[in-house]
């Protein structure tokens, strides 16, 4: 998420990011939850096998070029 602006700038970055992950979720059937904490959002899978299949079908790599994280943050 942009972290210079703040406010309306990343909220619509956020929105727009949001609601691609939504179509990708839903063309794949796959559930998902999501946060954003300080900047960085979140993109958890409950089902391991989802996040090879997110990397490797994820198409709007300017808008969000994910990293993987090993530690499970559940909250």
């Amino acid at each position: 998420m942009p972290s210079g602006a703040g406010g309306m700038v990343t909220a619509m970055a956020r929105n727009v990011l949001q609601q691609k992950i939504k179509a990708w979720a839903q063309r794949h059937e796959v559930e998902y939850t999501e946060k954003t904490v300080r900047y960085t959002h979140r993109l958890c899978f409950d089902d391991d096998r989802y996040y090879t299949l997110f990397i490797m079908s994820w198409d709007d790599w300017e808008i969000f070029a994910p990293r993987v994280i090993r530690e499970r943050n559940k909250e």
